[in-house]
Formats: structure tokens, sequence, C-alpha cells
């Protein structure tokens, strides 16, 4: 069973940088991780540092409790950078960029909100 020395949940690249420099610092290496599905040794070895790109109470608790997109962590940005267009210029897909720690319940939520919502949306352009 793996088990690091070390478990980070930042929430910004800087947050990221911060710990890649101390982990190097220490001669540490490094495992970042979403959902954790794979524990065996292969993934980290002993004295590493992990880095958690989803709270541990969505990654630890089963089954797990899906909270709304925390619009303050970096990992968990979705934007609408481009569209694909048909023949006649028309819109037919939105092309996202989606931080490595969304879960596919918050981007399928997302994807269904209007683009004036709150919390964002994505018109349903898929």
């Amino acid at each position: 069973q793996y088990v690091p020395d070390f478990t980070f949940v930042p929430k910004t690249k800087e947050g990221v940088q911060s710990i890649v420099k101390w982990a190097k610092k220490q001669g540490k290496s490094i495992r970042v991780a979403g959902y954790k599905h794979s524990w065996e040794n292969l993934f980290g070895a002993p004295g590493s540092v992990l880095i958690s790109l989803l709270p541990l109470s969505i990654t630890e608790d089963l089954p797990a409790k899906l909270p709304p997109r925390d619009l303050s962590n970096d990992f968990q940005d979705i934007s609408i950078v481009g569209y694909d267009t048909d023949s006649t210029g028309k819109r037919t897909h939105a092309l996202c960029r989606m931080g490595a720690g969304l879960t596919n319940e918050q981007l399928r939520r997302w994807s269904l909100r209007k683009s004036g919502d709150p919390l964002g949306g994505g018109d349903r352009l898929w």
C-alpha cells in the first residue's frame, strides 16, 4: 500500500510550484493524483510527496460527495477558448480548457448551464 510522507492539496499553480521546489530541496519524489484510482507501489515511492488536485474528502470518503466547483481553485477552472464551426460558419461545438482537478460530474453540470449563470456555463455547445 502506497502511503506518502506528505500530502498537499494546493489550489493554485503557484502552490504546486512551491511544493515542487520544496520537494526537490528535500530530495523527495512527487506523485500528482486526482481520484487516486491506483495505489500500487508502482505509482509512488517510499518517502515521496503526494499532490492531490481534489480535496481529500472527495478522494478518501466513499461514496464520494461531489461538491460544486470551487471557483477559487485553479485546477477546477473551465473556460471556452474557441468554437468549431460548420461549413456555413455556424458554431457547432465549444472548445474548452479544463483544469486537471475537475471531476466529470463538475464538467457535466457546467456543460448544461447557460453562460450567464454565476458559475459559468457551456450553453450546451458540445
